[in-house]
């Protein structure tokens, strides 16, 4: 009894210290072709309460949740043999239920009871593949970890008409909202890896679904596991010109424990004769992949994908995008992709030019190019800030800034070099003590604004002008690169007292106003980070949807409190939020608000990720299922109601009951079982 006690303390102490948010890591597969259903396996923690959800753009719905137990390994000496036979009776087609034998209530076996073991009659091939896989199996090819630990399976369902392109996903429970992820439809048809199939199932049946030859134009979802190489055939003809855009990044753009901090892939394309004609690791400075090639002869060629490391887990998944094109330069530009790991943030936002500021554009066209900018300062000892936009732009340069002067009639190789920049600072937030006293850990939330933070941050300096003059900026590339696309903005401004705001979560499911008037109400932490001296109280503005409590942030941190004027208002709506404050000189300033997300990269950094707007949401139907409630075992009706994963074109099912909710040690810690999804031999 002790030792239950102690598992289920600790399962709780494992809930609280995660937190109660609902956290989707990863969605596989990340996307859904227009005019189909689909079965889709979310990965992630406090998911045990999560409803339903919402997909961003209209056409796509999410018609069912059904939440996995996370079941224990099954290594009991009679309950493993009696789960094997009759995972291979299931396999084999025989639909019949099996009553727990006696063993299982006896307090002298080491049975572990889990509820989808008592009901794997039940399950349809997708689940019952899954529970194989990461309970049954000896060795599943996966490794543990507890960020992705708790699994939803979610029904998809596209209208014909949707329209192709990326959209945001966002899961609810009953108190709050997953933070969106990317989710993407297309209209070109989508293969994805066939479901882990177990050994002993018959090399005939496995054949069966065994992926087909592919004809671009397709989409194709997979997902990496450690060691693994995933392989496909593709059936192309001579002259073709084939470009495979990779998504990976922009599906899960940190990978908080590992090394780096995200997944890394790699594309190969082979043709018959097992020679390499197209190969691509990054795009630009972008982690995910462009490959381009022309086709040299007809026939079917091999497709690969692999981690650049050969890493692997269940949050490494991927999309390749395999399109013909009129010629073989890539279907993108970098300034195209490079947001679609992060949209660009407020100070992004190249400063507008008047008579005191000097905005001029750029272009580094070609490797060790030197571009030069002249300008003049008439007043002794002004102050004027220095700002590259490239990086920030979705520009390839990995700008450096330098100035010279005064120049007189001197030329710039004769003139003194007074200052260079080759990059800015980062961002700091939140500077907290997460260890003790004695032994003090401090860590800080960075907004880091780009892909990679190695090489993200464009140039910026100030410089106090002694003499008036004429001077000279130059603009290179740091690593002496060059090309069309390494295009840049150049603005220099007197140093003025300015802000920004960011918000430190960008969604919120928002809750009815206790005035009895119906409406709802939510609350925003914001930070506001004041430079070159501002000292100014910030205010979050009004719009026409949205009333804000009229609360100064005079810290660098604070809160907002919103009123929305909807009364009727179901689902989940974006929004951009201004705030506003008063300069030294008395005029207004409006600035946008960021909407951020936390996460973490590789034990070490602390982020602010951007977002695309603030959602706001209101939950709808509640539409998750207890598999339970799929019908009586071992009866015809519950034959009838057995659901099946369901191909392109085909209906979902229907039948659909509110799960039961019990968020008590509902997630797992170090491998650990909790008490939602099972408990030990003494259950009776």
């Amino acid at each position: 009894m002790f030792k239950r006690a102690f598992f289920l303390a600790a399962c709780a102490a494992a809930s609280f210290a995660f937190g109660d948010k609902p956290d989707a890591e990863y969605y596989y597969p990340a996307g859904i072709q227009a005019g189909t259903t689909r079965r889709i396996v979310v990965g992630g923690q406090n998911l045990d309460g999560v409803e339903g959800g919402w997909i961003t753009g209209g056409g796509v719905r999410i018609k069912r949740v059904v939440s996995m137990p996370n079941p224990p390994r099954a290594l009991g000496k009679t309950q493993r043999p009696w789960l094997w036979d009759w995972v291979k009776e299931l396999y084999a087609g025989v639909k019949k239920h099996h009553e727990l034998p006696p063993e299982a209530t006896s307090e002298t076996t080491d049975w572990v009871v889990c509820q989808w073991w008592t009901y794997m009659d039940l399950l349809d091939p997708l689940e019952l593949s899954m529970i194989w896989r990461d309970s049954i199996n000896i060795f599943p090819a996966r490794q543990y970890s507890p960020a992705i630990s708790r699994v939803l399976i979610i029904d998809v369902e596209a209208d014909a008409d949707a329209e192709p392109g990326r959209r945001d996903i966002i899961l609810y429970d009953d108190h709050d909202v997953t933070v969106p992820h990317s989710f993407f439809v297309s209209a070109e048809p989508r293969t994805r890896e066939p479901i882990y199939r177990p050994p002993f199932v018959p090399e005939n049946k496995i054949a069966e679904e065994k992926l087909p030859t592919l004809e671009p134009p397709c989409v194709i979802d997979g997902q990496i596991f450690p060691g693994e190489t995933d392989v496909y055939s593709i059936k192309l003809e001579k002259g073709q010109n084939l470009v495979c855009s990779v998504i990976a990044r922009e599906l899960l753009p940190f990978l908080g424990d590992a090394v780096p901090g995200f997944f890394n892939p790699v594309i190969q394309l082979f043709d018959p004769q097992g020679n390499e004609v197209g190969c691509a690791d990054d795009f630009f400075y972008l982690p995910d992949p462009v490959m381009a090639c022309k086709v040299p002869e007809d026939g079917v060629y091999r497709l690969e994908v692999h981690d650049n490391l050969y890493r692997g887990r269940q949050d490494f998944v991927y999309i390749v995008n395999c399109l013909l094109m009129d010629s073989e330069k890539p279907a993108y530009t970098p300034q195209e992709r490079a947001f679609t790991c992060f949209p660009p943030s407020a100070d992004q936002e190249v400063p507008k030019e008047d008579a005191r500021t000097v905005v001029r554009t750029g272009v580094v066209g070609c490797p060790g190019r030197v571009v030069r900018h002249y300008f003049k300062v008439d007043r002794p000892y002004s102050r004027y800030k220095m700002e590259l936009f490239a990086r920030r732009q979705g520009s390839p340069l990995d700008g450096v800034m330098k100035l010279y002067g005064p120049m007189g009639s001197l030329p710039v190789t004769a003139a003194p070099l007074l200052a260079t920049w080759d990059g800015s600072p980062a961002k700091l937030f939140d500077v907290k003590n997460v260890g003790s006293e004695e032994q003090p850990i401090i860590k800080t939330n960075m907004l880091y604004v780009g892909s990679i933070i190695q090489v993200e941050r464009d140039p910026v300096g100030q410089y106090l002008f002694e003499a008036p003059g004429r001077y000279c900026v130059t603009v290179e590339d740091i690593g002496g690169a060059g090309g069309e696309d390494y295009s840049y903005t150049l603005a220099m401004s007197p140093e003025e007292p300015t802000f920004e705001v960011y918000g430190k979560y960008s969604s919120y499911l928002l809750k009815p106003k206790e005035d009895g008037s119906n409406d709802y109400e939510a609350t925003l932490q914001l930070h506001v980070l004041r430079l070159n001296g501002f000292k100014g109280a910030v205010v979050l503005d009004d719009t026409d949807e949205v009333i804000a409590d009229s609360y100064e942030i005079d810290n660098i941190a604070g809160t907002a409190g919103l009123s929305f004027k909807k009364k009727d208002w179901k689902g989940v709506k974006c929004v951009q939020l201004t705030a506003s404050a008063y300069m030294p000189n008395g005029k207004k300033k409006t600035v946008r608000v960021t909407p951020t997300d936390p996460a973490e990269q590789a034990f070490a950094y602390s982020h602010m990720l951007p977002q695309r707007g603030f959602f706001f949401c209101v939950p709808e139907e509640d539409v998750s299922e207890d598999i339970e409630s799929r019908g009586t075992p071992n009866t015809d009706a519950a034959a009838s109601q057995q659901p099946t994963e369901a191909a392109p074109g085909e209906g979902m099912p229907t039948k659909v009951k509110k799960m039961k909710k019990n968020k008590k040690g509902a997630d797992h810690a170090n491998g650990q079982p909790c008490s939602t999804c099972h408990t030990d031999k003494r259950r009776r």
